[in-house]
């Protein structure tokens, strides 16, 4: 499990989540409450699906603020703008405790077909990320 997963409350602007996942290179963003519940996950394709169902959509987005300083942008929709981490976070969500099996944690993503999964504590709180890649290292004892 990997414990440095990023997190963010619930009203982090959108803006913000899309700095941390391009920042960091990673595909997605823990939400958690202030006693460190996982409320949701906000991922880089639940940010681009945003986007694909707009006017306008990314390309014409990011070649707006792409535009010369001083030069006249064209203001292109950003259907994500104002939004916080709450109003755009996945919550129907698959996860598993602490205590949960490699051989179980494996079953179950491939049963669902899940690249990820959350780990909680006994008490619901977030601690970390299984993913698909790590479950591969620690099957070959690496």
């Amino acid at each position: 499990m990997r414990r440095d997963t990023h997190t963010v409350d619930a009203q982090t602007p959108v803006d913000h989540v899309i700095s941390i996942i391009d920042t960091n290179d990673i595909q997605r963003v823990a939400v958690i409450d202030a006693g460190g519940k996982l409320l949701g996950l906000i991922s880089d394709r639940d940010v681009l699906a945003a986007f694909a169902d707009s006017r306008e959509g990314i390309w014409q987005h990011l070649l707006s603020r792409l535009a010369p300083a001083g030069a006249t942008r064209r203001q292109a929709g950003n259907p994500l703008e104002g939004k916080t981490a709450s109003e755009v976070m996945r919550t129907d969500l698959i996860s598993v405790r602490e205590e949960t099996t490699i051989d179980e944690a494996i079953r179950l993503m491939a049963d669902k077909g899940l690249k990820r999964l959350p780990v909680l504590d006994g008490e619901g709180r977030f601690r970390g990320m299984i993913s698909r890649d790590s479950l591969l290292r620690a099957g070959l004892g690496e």
